[in-house]
């Protein structure tokens, strides 16, 4: 699905390591995008530059200056889509620490005080609640199970498209458990916000990497070749999609 879209990717480290996936998902995609490391922060004349949407994604609030803050509001004010993707370093998790910032406001869920995260070692399905196109065309008869997320608040005025469901394995087979909010979608100034409780990587991530039937390779370059479920790409594709436009790309 070629989405063409310019996207600012901040977090995670280096290439040869967890980012390989949300690269090889923008290039998958045929998303352009710029991207620094956790904790670097964005150069100033970047701030000339527009996106047609930003990501976090285990990038820490303190990589931020006063300056790119701002930056970054005004780009969501002025109508770029922001998705922060789950992580140590996202939404307060270890490290991530955004509580009472103003990037927080933008979100459509509010962190919580202390560590949110939520480790699953016996997993969590991912289900659809409701139907949206971000969501949509999907084989949700073979969800993904993943293995940890962020405990939040949902805001007033937003929807939650997937849920967490805890796997419970008290009785002789495993049941569906608990539900958690998963995917939130709002608005903030003219741009779309979404929050994304996972991780898009290992090992939060767990079966989400390989969701699908069919496989898919992205090369990233200097052997570094990220292989992923169909499913998988395409969920990503369409989200990203949505945030732009509000609607989903064509197959």
């Amino acid at each position: 699905m070629e989405l063409k879209l310019k996207i600012l990717f901040l977090g995670e480290g280096a290439l040869s390591g967890p980012a390989r996936y949300l690269a090889a998902i923008l290039k998958g995609s045929a998303c352009s995008f710029d991207r620094l490391e956790d904790k670097e922060e964005i150069p100033g004349e970047w701030f000339k530059r527009h996106y047609d949407a930003i990501i976090l994604s285990d990038y820490r609030y303190a990589g931020f200056t006063v300056g790119s803050e701002s930056w970054l509001v005004q780009q969501v004010d002025e109508g770029a889509g922001l998705l922060m993707i789950g992580g140590w370093a996202s939404f307060t998790g270890l490290a991530g620490h955004y509580k009472g910032s103003s990037i927080e406001n933008l979100l459509p869920v509010s962190c919580v005080h202390g560590d949110d995260r939520v480790n699953r070692a016996g997993g969590a399905v991912l289900l659809p609640f409701g139907e949206h196109p971000a969501t949509a065309n999907l084989n949700w008869s073979k969800p993904p199970v993943v293995c940890g997320y962020h405990h939040v608040q949902v805001k007033e005025k937003t929807r939650t498209l997937l849920a967490f469901h805890d796997l419970d394995f008290t009785e002789s087979r495993p049941r569906l458990g608990a539900s958690h909010p998963a995917l939130v979608v709002g608005s903030a100034g003219q741009g779309r916000t979404a929050a994304f409780l996972t991780d898009c990587a290992p090992h939060w991530a767990g079966g989400l990497v390989d969701w699908g039937d069919e496989r898919v390779t992205v090369n990233l370059g200097r052997d570094n070749v990220v292989e992923m479920g169909d499913q998988y790409l395409k969920f990503f594709s369409q989200l990203l999609k949505w945030l732009v436009t509000g609607q989903t790309p064509k197959p």
